[in-house]
């Protein structure tokens, strides 16, 4: 590397460590406002990469809380350069995927779209947390692993931390031997928040909030199959079954809550209007014939 790309890397990294420290300030002091949007931020992330991956399978999350450590996995997925320049970068990777998911996919699966902050709401949990998953190097898969660190609010120090987050990943990628047939059904994106004491009240908070809204979430978008929770002596799994047609315009879709095993079946009848992107127009127009 000559002299003049290593001043364009450290320029770059220190324009990211400016905007970082900026979107963490806003991060800090919103803690009421991002606590539970960080669940959804991490589900619509998942729920998008794998359409854009797999755009014909269906994305399974899995969630693991403990006393000190949530982790938060999927399936059918894997980073490329773009996504891990944009995770450590945070150059709105996601924005971008979002857009291509939204052209890509007008028909069928729209995105979730619930909350635009980012992925930078997830460190409300932890301001350091370690990304592994698979990684597409040309045709091939490798195993790849870092670590995001935004805990200082010390400039030069965000500078340090960004290059050793490259200086990670490069590492791992040079010590992984090729992926051989990767199994994409398999939960190989993990993302890992080490949780200090206090913290584990903003992860209670974000996973209360799938038991209400989850359910309804699932009947109306497509991509994603489950999500599983787990903490302490419980597992639960929201699960969303395949549709079942009554006739030319209903469908009974089921979303099955399973606690420990035993389960609840949520019952829905839908209409059906033949494509789905006129679903959200039948069901505003019934609404406000309801209000009326």
């Amino acid at each position: 590397m000559t002299q003049f790309n290593q001043n364009a890397v450290y320029l770059l990294n220190r324009m990211t460590a400016e905007k970082i420290d900026a979107k963490m300030c806003t991060v800090r002091s919103g803690r009421k406002k991002y606590e539970r949007s960080w669940i959804w931020e991490l589900i619509q992330n998942a729920k998008d990469k794998a359409t854009i991956d797999f755009p014909i399978e269906k994305v399974s999350i899995k969630i693991e809380l403990t006393d000190d450590q949530l982790s938060f996995c999927h399936n059918f997925g894997f980073f490329t350069q773009y996504n891990v320049e944009g995770l450590i970068r945070q150059i709105n990777s996601e924005d971008k995927d979002r857009e291509d998911v939204i052209l890509k996919d007008e028909n069928s699966n729209p995105s979730i779209g619930r909350f635009g902050t980012g992925f930078m709401t997830t460190h409300l949990l932890s301001e350091n947390v370690a990304v592994s998953g698979l990684y597409k190097d040309g045709s091939n898969f490798k195993n790849i692993e870092f670590s995001l660190d935004r805990s200082s609010e010390d400039r030069n120090i965000l500078i340090d931390s960004i290059d050793t987050s490259f200086k990670e990943a490069e590492s791992s990628l040079s010590l992984s031997p090729n992926v051989s047939s990767p199994d994409f059904s398999r939960f190989n994106t993990k993302f890992t928040y080490h949780l200090e004491p206090g913290i584990n009240q903003i992860a209670e908070t974000g996973l209360s909030d799938l038991d209400t809204s989850l359910p309804y979430t699932l009947i109306f978008v497509e991509g994603i199959k489950e999500v599983i929770v787990s903490k302490e002596n419980e597992e639960i799994v929201f699960e969303k079954r395949e549709p079942k047609q009554l006739s030319d315009e209903i469908q009974l879709i089921e979303i099955v809550k399973s606690v420990n095993g035993e389960s609840t079946v949520l019952l829905s009848k839908i209409p059906y209007c033949g494509r789905k992107n006129k679903l959200r127009r039948f069901l505003k127009r019934s609404s406000s014939q309801r209000r009326r």
